[in-house]
């Protein structure tokens, strides 16, 4: 898979294009969707103190651009989820009524 560069503020669509493009089968079954697990994990402890993945030690400006960037993917996506879900509920309502 290739590495995406989190300082790079386009990471955000890349997310989206990646996760999002995998959610409308979950939203048509009625899935739980979720857009990061524990942000704050893999931020903190992956970027700024290098003890998770990816393991790099970056400087506290860098690991804010990650963190403002992962919040803009987030964002981007539950824009992107509600949606689709939105789209589901209405298509299963005018199902309904035929």
């Amino acid at each position: 898979m290739k590495r995406v560069d989190g300082l790079k503020r386009e990471s955000s669509d890349w997310f989206c294009r990646l996760r999002c493009g995998r959610c409308q089968a979950a939203v048509r079954s009625g899935q739980a969707l979720v857009t990061f697990n524990e942000p704050q994990i893999f931020v903190g402890m992956g970027y700024q103190h290098g003890t998770h993945a990816p393991g790099d030690r970056l400087a506290f400006t860098e690991v804010l651009a990650i963190a403002h960037n992962v919040l803009l993917a987030h964002g981007k996506a539950v824009q992107i989820i509600r949606n689709l879900s939105t789209s589901s509920a209405q298509r299963r309502l005018r199902g309904s009524r035929q």
